[in-house]
């Protein structure tokens, strides 16, 4: 049985949701047409050995992340909607302790990630996971696994984030765990890193640090 502070907060997040609908994905803001593809940054990738790509690498988005979740140019509008979301979600992380407070600051979990994104219609997609071995010189040898993983914009299809990730068994956590573990932190370091490139404004206004907690507890 749901206490009234729960109903209430589902409540909020019903208003919140209804106030801003999902754009339809044929039709662009106002009946303008869609925005032209412009270039995201992607997060935080570390060059492996065999293959091209770094920190800073640059990949398409069909539009920008503003554009498609908001459905707005108007800077004002865009904050004040951000704001409601902001605080909408900010009772519920509180309520269901999906954060991890770490030096006195308050990191976000994962699925408090998922639930700000599907506050905005925004979903991670996994694109691939692949194994890590060997390093860049003798003396540095690496062995885990990194995940690929895409924000998009579901009404749309627009990807509006993109991140890859490692968990590695350098980190002293994670030394004696078996591969799956491993490939499943991965994935889970990705997708709020991912996630965090088109709504990580919307977590600062709510009160939290805008990187995840997983990636904080390496």
């Amino acid at each position: 049985m749901t206490s009234r502070r729960d109903d209430e907060v589902m409540t909020r997040l019903s208003e919140t949701l209804e106030a801003y609908p999902i754009e339809r994905p044929d039709a662009g803001v106002d009946g303008m047409p869609s925005a032209p593809a412009v270039q995201v940054a992607q997060a935080d990738l570390a060059p492996m050995p065999g293959r091209a790509g770094g920190r800073g690498e640059l990949v398409e988005a069909s539009q920008p992340a503003h554009l498609s979740v908001f459905g707005t140019t108007d800077a004002v509008e865009i904050i004040e909607r951000a704001s409601r979301i902001a605080t909408a979600l900010k009772e519920v992380i509180v309520k269901q302790h999906l954060y991890a407070t770490i030096s006195g600051k308050n990191y976000v979990t994962v699925e408090g990630w998922e639930l700000a994104g599907t506050l905005l219609g925004v979903f991670p997609r996994l694109e691939w996971t692949r194994r890590v071995r060997g390093g860049e010189t003798a003396d540095y040898q690496r062995d885990g696994w990194e995940a690929r993983v895409a924000a998009v914009h579901v009404a749309t299809d627009n990807v509006i984030g993109v991140a890859e990730q490692m968990c590695v068994r350098e980190e002293a956590t994670w030394k004696a765990r078996e591969d799956y573990a491993l490939r499943g932190m991965a994935q889970t370091r990705a997708t709020s890193r991912a996630l965090r490139i088109p709504l990580g404004f919307v977590m600062k206004l709510a009160g939290f640090e805008a990187t995840s907690a997983e990636e904080m507890r390496k």
